[in-house]
């Protein structure tokens, strides 16, 4: 099975904006004292999609 370049870029920039965002959002949320439902919505979306093209969970890598 090769790889589509396209889909482990995708899947690498995907990644780490799911990690920068659930960052981001644990400061927040710790400063404000308030759950942060827009950035917890978009990291969940990611985490979704990444899902549907069967991609780990865990980090990048081996997409088809």
């Amino acid at each position: 099975m090769s790889t589509n370049p396209d889909a482990a870029r995708l899947s690498k920039l995907l990644f780490e904006a799911r990690e920068q965002i659930d960052m981001l959002n644990g400061i927040v949320e710790s400063q404000s004292g308030r759950v942060d439902n827009w950035s917890r919505r978009v990291r969940d979306e990611i985490d979704a999609y990444r899902a549907e093209q069967g991609w780990s969970a865990d980090g990048f890598g081996g997409e088809s």
